[in-house]
């Protein structure tokens, strides 16, 4: 199983499901970001008025990690990866695919950011108990068609996340940006967004924050959600970070089949 650091599976959660992790290239003003110095340091940066760029993993960078999954005894590699009108990286991992030493199986889904999470999981979840690689992409595929997601993010960098919106509560849906909610402060947004989760009816819910200094707004929502659903949490990584900025939290809610 394979997919990419903008899926933002932690260290951790990665090695435990046993999912191989492609690097999205970071820069920061130009020069590029090796998280050696963490993400706490990285959003201080953007605070102070930098600018981060990003640019997915090359089709060779893919390659060569299939290959190390081939070498490892992978005969065949899920690679599970956002949305392509977000991205070049399903294409790229298309593109790596045909001179793989395993058959590999690129799975473009319909959502980004920890929304990618969740659908490896299903996936690899799927696999565990037996599925084949086929049903593991359509198990993937399932979870991306539940999920919804809201965010604010009053510093986004542009593209496809506009600059403009202020507190407003914001959805990615079909490769675009539109707004769910308009909101004239963190507390309003928080709000609005555990009514629209409720609103659905949702079972689980994962609440995310980027800047340290978010935390408190992802907690409060967290806390407004316990009551409804089953809440975790994630932290939103630079590779994401980039393109909706330092001061933005938000949420996917999903319902089980």
């Amino acid at each position: 199983m394979c997919t990419d650091s903008s899926a933002l599976l932690s260290p951790a959660e990665a090695a435990r499901l046993g999912v191989a992790v492609a690097s999205v290239a970071v820069a920061v003003d130009g020069v590029p970001w090796n998280g050696r110095e963490g993400t706490n340091a990285f959003y201080e940066q953007l605070a102070s008025g930098a600018t981060a760029t990003t640019a997915p993993p090359s089709p060779g960078e893919l390659l060569a990690l299939y290959d190390e999954l081939a070498r490892e005894g992978a005969d065949e590699v899920l690679s599970i990866h956002l949305d392509r009108r977000l991205s070049g990286t399903a294409d790229a991992a298309e593109l790596a695919a045909h001179g793989a030493s395993p058959a590999v199986r690129v799975v473009e889904v319909a959502t980004a950011s920890f929304g990618v999470a969740l659908c490896v999981r299903a996936a690899v979840g799927a696999l565990h108990v037996g599925a084949t690689a086929v049903d593991a992409e359509k198990e993937a595929r399932a979870v991306a068609s539940r999920l919804r997601n809201a965010f604010v993010a009053p510093t986004a960098t542009g593209g496809r996340v506009p600059t403009d919106r202020g507190c407003a509560v914001l959805e990615l849906a079909d490769g675009t940006t539109g707004v769910l909610a308009t909101a004239d402060s963190l507390e309003a947004a928080t709000g609005a967004m555990a009514e629209l989760v409720e609103a659905d009816g949702a079972t689980q819910a994962a609440v995310g924050h980027a800047a340290e200094h978010m935390r408190p707004s992802a907690d409060a929502l967290a806390r407004q959600l316990c009551s409804l659903v089953a809440v975790e949490r994630y932290r939103i990584a630079p590779a994401v970070g980039a393109h909706i900025g330092g001061a933005s939290f938000g949420l996917f809610w999903w319902s089980e089949a």
